[in-house]
This record gives C-alpha cells, sequence and structure tokens, in this order.
C-alpha cells in the first residue's frame, strides 16, 4: 500500500515536471520519493537537477511566476530563502546517503563539505554519523565524528558524547570511558556526561564509580528521572540495598 502511495506521488511529480521542467522544488521532491524507494540512480539524477536548478535561481534571481499559475503551482514553486536553504542541505545530505550506499565515503564527504553555515555543517556531520551508525559502519562514524568541530563547549559535549557512543557500541566500553572522561576535565558538571559515562562504569563492573557519578547527576538534576532509574535498576540488579532501589525507582516513575 505504502509503495503504492509512492508511486502515485512519483507519477503526479513526473506529471508536473513534464509541465515545469525547472521547477526545483519538484525535482528535490522526486529525489526524495526516490531515496524511499531505494532508487539511487534516480534519486541522485533528481537531487542533482534540484540543485543545478538552485544554482541558476542563486545567480540569476528567482523567477516570476507564471500568469497562468494557479495558488497551489505557486506554492510549489515558492522561493522563500530560508526553505530553500533547508532543502539544499536536505539534498546534499541525501547525496551524501547515496554515496555511502554505494561506500563513497570520500564523495559522501565532499557533499558535506559543501554545506553551509557551519552549524548547519555540524549538523550534517553528525545526521551522517548517526546513518553510519545504523548500518554498524563503526570506522567511518568514528572518522566523521573526528571531523565536526569543537571550539564551543557545547559543540566539544555533544562530540565526546556520540565518540563514547561508537566505542560503546563496538564493545570498546574502556575507550568511551576515556573520551567522557576528557570532556569532564572541561565540563565536570554536566549531567549528560556524567550519565554517560555512569552507565559505562557500570558496564564495566565499576560500581562505586557508576554510583559516584549518577548521584552526582541526581543532585544536579533533582528532577530528572534518568539517573533516579539508572540507579535504582543497578542497586536491584545486584541485588543490594534493595529497599533505596525501590525508593529511586519509585522517585523516577512520577518524573517521565
Amino acid at each position: 500500500e505504502l509503495l503504492k502511495d509512492f508511486d502515485e506521488a512519483l507519477r503526479q511529480i513526473k506529471h508536473l515536471l513534464q509541465q515545469h521542467p525547472d521547477n526545483a522544488l519538484a525535482w528535490a521532491t522526486q529525489g526524495a520519493l526516490y531515496m524511499e524507494l531505494k532508487q539511487w540512480p534516480q534519486a541522485e539524477a533528481a537531487l542533482q537537477q534540484y540543485l543545478a536548478l538552485r544554482q541558476r535561481q542563486t545567480a540569476s534571481g528567482p523567477a516570476p511566476a507564471a500568469p497562468d499559475q494557479d495558488n497551489s503551482m505557486a506554492a510549489v514553486a515558492g522561493n522563500d530563502q530560508g526553505t530553500a536553504l533547508f532543502r539544499d542541505l536536505r539534498a546534499y545530505l541525501l547525496l551524501a546517503r547515496i554515496a555511502d550506499e554505494r561506500n563513497d565515503p570520500q564523495k559522501a564527504q565532499e557533499w558535506l563539505d559543501r554545506i553551509s553555515p557551519a552549524e548547519a555543517h555540524q549538523n550534517a556531520l553528525m545526521q551522517r554519523t548517526e546513518w553510519l551508525l545504523q548500518q554498524k559502519k563503526y570506522d567511518q562514524s568514528l572518522a566523521q565524528v573526528e571531523q565536526a568541530p569543537s571550539s564551543t563547549p557545547e559543540q566539544a559535549i555533544q562530540k565526546a558524547l556520540v565518540t563514547a557512543y561508537i566505542y560503546e557500541k563496538q564493545k570498546q566500553v574502556s575507550k568511551g570511558i576515556t573520551v567522557l572522561n576528557e570532556a569532564l576535565q572541561a565540563a565536570p558538571d554536566n549531567p549528560e556526561l556524567l550519565y554517560a559515562r555512569g552507565n559505562m562504569h557500570e558496564q564495566m563492573g565499576n560500581h562505586t564509580d557508576s554510583e559516584r557519578d549518577l548521584r552526582k547527576v541526581i543532585q544536579l538534576h533533582p528532577e530528572s528521572p534518568l539517573a533516579y532509574n539508572a540507579l535504582g535498576y543497578q542497586l536491584a540488579d545486584r541485588n543490594v540495598r534493595l529497599e533505596e532501589a525501590r525508593t529511586l525507582i519509585a522517585k523516577a516513575l512520577p518524573l517521565y
């Protein structure tokens, strides 16, 4: 049923492009639909056509709407700059993903390098890291996240969390702890770093270190249920201080 919906949407887009071949949004939409169908060559061709049209539009300015263009068509051909830039970013991301599907990380990186400004570029890097992780391409994931900027505290924390998570997925938890230790030297009271390290310490059997980190998270953010829950279940799983475990879990429940 879903495939039929995609096929019908593609049929409508193709009809639209026959009448308006310079409609950039229609090409972007067609590319996204082909992506959903995993038809990489068709998706790549449509997205590259979209970017070519966008480049021409940027150089010459937006074309005026045709006199007989109805409201729905005008909406499709809309030229809002913020929306167009978002579509550009989306197109680069999808083209990078196609390159990854073809095991061509260099080409994927070339597409991502075209993204600006810096904040959008960082978000794109992290999105690519996520889908590489979904494909269990851990080495490429690490290489990607290493390229992410870390000039601000927020960027450095995000980079450390993602790097540690990749090591955890590879069952290299000690390396993840090392990354978090370094990040916590610069941000010793960051609850996300402490929570992540606490969970990794527990995986390593470092119960004292894990409890210390989780209790600090509770101290810093008593309204957050995660540390209460994690510590409570850790105590219960080890069959120690069961009354305290029940109390911690009970505190967590109404906070969700």
